[in-house]
């Protein structure tokens, strides 16, 4: 089997179990102390790679603004994204959390449009519509929030969205 497909299994496995893990970790930690140990294991795993393989030498070609460039994407996209969606997670189920959070792909088709001009089709536009459409009736369904504030809850993965979207 070609490692390719082994690394897709795994990124998938990881991936797909991510909501459910962190609502288990949020019950004992609170989520940007969640977010802080997650990250540090990130940190700590690809400078270990990236010595490994060789790559940190790149990182003395850089020079300062590619580094703030690097750190304001990572705040925004990374950062950010995590911490409202953590948060989301907390305070929502983790399957609406996680729908919720699915805007992203909406919210990048807007941004490109807006950012880099591309065009809004009729159908980008109803595609957009009808996603909006479901999240609409996912946020007006029960009226029941899991453990915490629904509308805070739901303010934090849409904003998580925004801001992977824009990432």
């Amino acid at each position: 089997m070609k490692k390719s497909y082994i690394y897709a299994g795994v990124t998938v496995l990881i991936w797909s179990t991510l909501a459910t893990v962190v609502k288990l970790v949020l019950r004992d930690i609170p989520n940007l102390q969640a977010l802080t140990i997650s990250s540090a294991f990130a940190f700590v795993f690809l400078l270990i790679l990236n010595i490994i393989n060789g790559s940190i030498k790149e990182m003395t070609s850089y020079k300062v603004r590619d580094y703030l460039t690097i750190a304001g994407l990572g705040f925004l996209g990374l950062f950010m994204y995590s911490a409202l969606y953590y948060y989301g997670i907390a305070e929502l189920g983790s399957q609406e959390a996680c729908i919720l959070n699915y805007l992203w792909p909406v919210m990048i088709v807007i941004f490109a449009c807006i950012i880099l001009k591309e065009k809004f089709t009729a159908k980008k536009i109803i595609a957009m519509l009808m996603s909006f459409a479901g999240i609409v009736v996912l946020t007006l369904g029960s009226g029941e929030s899991a453990s915490g504030n629904r509308l805070l809850g739901i303010i934090a993965c849409v904003t998580a969205a925004i801001c992977y979207g824009l990432f």
